[in-house]
Formats: C-alpha cells, structure tokens, sequence
C-alpha cells in the first residue's frame, strides 16, 4: 500500500517487491498504489486494480479485526523502529532485529534496509 508516493510497489523493473518473488499460493490485496499484476502467478483482490492515487478497496471490505489488526501491526513496527534506532543497528541487524521481534518483513532489495 502506497498513497503518497507513485513508484513501483509490486512488478518487475526497479519494484520494491518483484512479483517473481511472491509464492504462487499467495494471496495479494491490492489496496492502493502503483502496482502491476500482468503474468502473476500468485491470487490478487480485487480483479480491477485502480490506477495510483486511488483506492481499489479499504481493508474494511475483509472485516472489522482486520482493521484493527492492521493499525496494530503498523503501531508494534513503530514501535520496533524506534528501539532498532535507539540501538544504533547497522542495516543487517536492523533487518534481523526487526523481523524477529515484529511483525515485520524488509524488502527484498537490500538498498531499502
């Protein structure tokens, strides 16, 4: 999900998550930005895919956990950062740090780290 900025999110060329490397039994949910789903081989929601700078659907089209959910997920990363950067990690161990003791998962690009 990406409303701010219009850069690849999900695709081949220059994408922060290739699709090549998402698991055939997956399931994506687009929800917004610049994504491109062409050849997928794994299951995406909703079929349309809107262009950037719109919505294809809220995660409150799943239920009201999810939501919940999701905003908590978002505040234990926060959170997680802010101790990783109180550590003063390099980007190897922040990865690790992070991925080991939130729900959270780096890029596969290691210049994003």
């Amino acid at each position: 999900m990406e409303h701010h900025r219009n850069i690849s999110v999900i695709g081949e060329n220059g994408a922060f998550i290739k699709t090549s490397s998402i698991l055939a039994n997956t399931l994506v949910i687009h929800i917004s930005g610049n994504v491109n789903f062409n050849n997928a081989k794994f299951c995406f929601v909703p079929k349309q895919i809107k262009k950037f700078g719109h919505m294809s659907v809220t995660t409150d089209f799943i239920d009201n956990r999810a939501v919940i959910d999701l905003h908590t997920g978002g505040l234990k990363v926060g959170e997680g950062m802010i101790r990783a950067n109180k550590k003063k990690l390099n980007r190897v161990e922040y990865k690790k740090f992070m991925e080991s003791n939130y729900p959270a998962l780096a890029f596969d690009n290691y210049k994003y780290w």
